[in-house]
């Protein structure tokens, strides 16, 4: 019980990695597209609005921006004005409300539409969960992480110094517990097909046991809020 409130925003962390890796896999592998960001999703729109080959491709990918976006700003005006264990319980429970609801789309539906939950799960928990132990850090994609990694082991090869191995460990075990959950959702797409989604429950109820066994409960009759404070410092959650 002593390690998990120790390592709380740490272990919450790379807990909601495994979750982004999961999800990752499922859209990638169901509907064809990747669900978390943004940069493939409005490449597309540009091209087919340029293009003018599918119209209706660019209301449903707009429509994904619209929600990536609002769950983004959602998450950020909480972080401004209640504690942060009130808005990791509310993306846990915008993801399992959308995990549940996604699982039941038919696979008829237009991909990007069907993905509009996952863009809106994706929009609250980067909002929500952006690095642990003072390092900025993404758990819905992992092309800076893996970058973060690289530059902190040759850092500590070069200078030998404490907070150089610290960044390279962090950010890798940030993207093997993210590949982890891409190839446990892999595994579990290619034997249940869309309804694979649905066991995203499991690590976001285990997310959920982790901030209630580190005391989150206790943590908000005790720790006064200061808005707008982070002890995030270091890297970019730039795709």
């Amino acid at each position: 019980m002593k390690f998990i409130r120790r390592k709380r925003n740490l272990l919450l962390h790379l807990t909601m990695a495994f979750v982004g890796g999961g999800t990752s896999a499922y859209a990638l592998m169901i509907r064809g597209n990747f669900g978390q960001a943004q940069t493939a999703n409005l490449t597309e729109l540009f091209i087919h609005l340029l293009v003018g080959d599918d119209y209706l491709d660019v209301l449903y990918r707009f429509g994904a921006f619209l929600l990536f976006m609002l769950a983004l700003a959602i998450s950020h005006a909480l972080k401004r004005k209640v504690p942060e264990e009130i808005l990791q319980m509310v993306t846990f429970i915008v993801e399992l409300i959308c995990a549940l609801i996604t699982g039941f789309l038919p696979l008829s539906l237009p991909n990007v539409l069907a993905l509009w939950p996952v863009f809106t799960m994706a929009g609250f928990q980067w909002g929500a969960f952006a690095g642990a132990d003072g390092f900025n850090c993404s758990t819905i994609f992992c092309s800076n992480n893996c970058k973060q990694a690289l530059f902190g082991w040759m850092d500590y090869h070069y200078d030998k110094k404490r907070r150089s191995f610290e960044q390279g460990r962090f950010y890798t075990a940030t993207v093997c517990f993210f590949y982890t959950g891409v190839c446990a959702f892999a595994f579990l797409t290619m034997h249940l097909k869309g309804h694979a989604i649905w066991f995203e429950v499991a690590p976001i109820f285990a997310a959920i046991s982790i901030w209630y066994l580190s005391g989150s409960t206790k943590r908000l009759k005790k720790k006064p809020f200061v808005e707008g404070a982070s002890n995030i410092k270091r890297g970019s959650n730039e795709l």
